[in-house]
């Protein structure tokens, strides 16, 4: 009942159809974390917590909590938590790129340049090798002080840039690159 209500955009009533399914169906790690996931996709960030929450202290072992509440902490704007679950994520998990990439968010937010260009040198390892990507590590190179790890960076975004469009926000990227290498002298 709680995907009928959902699909019918009835929030409140999906929620406490999900609430009762929970107690009555066992109440195991997997399928909290199913309710928590269609939570979240819903954009229910506070009733996704509770759940992710309830389902990885159930599964302390099993990535899908920890990765899923990154996505609800990154969404919330929280970079303190969402670094938290996904070092358990990641731990677990070491091949999720999703992770890498919101762990790089999180790092960057705290100011830690060199860990998140490491986390996104990661996700493109990880086969997220795309322009975007490259103009993100390119930003962080710079943040960090390495004007040669940002042009590279810069290079390669320019070799995977395939369409027009493409091209044309590489190089909007670039002039905000040069112009800030430009500021702080390197």
């Amino acid at each position: 009942m709680g995907d009928i209500y959902k699909a019918q955009g009835r929030q409140g009533e999906a929620l406490r159809a999900y609430r009762e399914a929970i107690p009555n169906l066992g109440a195991g790690a997997g399928l909290t974390t199913d309710i928590g996931r269609k939570l979240l996709v819903a954009g229910n960030l506070r009733g996704a917590e509770g759940l992710l929450r309830q389902a990885w202290q159930r599964a302390p072992d099993v990535a899908s909590a920890p990765a899923l509440l990154g996505v609800v902490y990154s969404q919330m704007g929280d970079a303190e938590r969402t670094e938290q679950a996904l070092l358990a994520a990641i731990a677990l998990q070491p091949g999720n790129g999703v992770s890498h990439h919101l762990m790089s968010w999180a790092l960057s937010q705290q100011g830690r340049w060199a860990e998140a260009a490491d986390a996104r040198r990661r996700v493109i390892e990880l086969g997220e090798d795309v322009w975007q990507q490259w103009t993100w590590l390119a930003d962080l190179r710079a943040r960090v002080g390495d004007p040669d790890g940002a042009l590279a960076a810069l290079q390669s975004a320019r070799e995977r840039a395939v369409t027009d469009e493409d091209r044309v926000q590489v190089e909007s990227f670039a002039v905000q690159l040069m112009d800030s290498l430009a500021v702080s002298g390197r």
